[in-house]
Order: structure tokens, then sequence, then C-alpha cells
């Protein structure tokens, strides 16, 4: 038994996973942000003891 999607329904499904997709990544990046935010500001900074980490 199969189920036959209209171009109507198609097109639905379509227009909502383009308006979902961005909205659900810029959450993610955004609370990514916001955990680096609250990391540094809480004193510990990136992890880093010293300069001569970056080298």
């Amino acid at each position: 038994m199969t189920s036959r999607q209209t171009i109507r329904h198609r097109l639905l499904v379509s227009n909502v996973i383009m308006v979902v997709v961005p909205v659900l990544v810029t959450a993610l990046v955004g609370v990514a942000c916001l955990a680096v935010m609250l990391n540094t500001a809480s004193g510990k900074g990136l992890g880093l003891d010293s300069e001569s980490d970056f080298y």
C-alpha cells in the first residue's frame, strides 16, 4: 500500500522545511555562542593558561 503525495502536499512540506531548518540552525549557533560567552564571563577564559599555548 503506497501513499501518493499530491504536489500541494509536497510543496507544503518543502515550505515548512525551508523555514524550520534555518531557525533550528540559528538557534543551535546562538546556544553555542551563549555557552562560549558564559564560559569566558565566568573567569575560566577559553581554557588557555598562557600565551605559549597558541604556538
